[in-house]
């Protein structure tokens, strides 16, 4: 998980993600899968942002994993935009 933006916001995402990851893997007992953290954490920010009585989050993240099923993921949240699915892929040796 990477942040940006105001630090006491992003202490405060990463203490949601975790809570939540940890939460989930106490209750199923395997890992969170890594677009529904994304949608979870996504949800808490978009709970905050459409009303004026509290302050919207003043941060973004980037969440991002790697399994043998699903390959590298990586989710991005920015101040302005959705939340998005990036397609990456590495290249090591000139090999695809």
């Amino acid at each position: 998980m990477t942040l940006a933006g105001l630090l006491a916001d992003a202490h405060s995402l990463a203490d949601i993600a975790r809570e939540e990851a940890s939460n989930f893997r106490s209750d199923f007992g395997y890992n969170f899968p890594l677009q529904c953290l994304a949608d979870r954490v996504a949800m808490y920010i978009h709970a905050y942002t459409p009303y004026s009585a509290v302050r919207p989050f003043g941060s973004g993240f980037m969440l991002g994993s790697y399994s043998v099923n699903d390959g590298a993921q990586l989710y991005i949240r920015s101040f302005i935009w959705k939340l998005g699915l990036c397609h990456c892929q590495s290249q090591a040796n000139n090999k695809r």
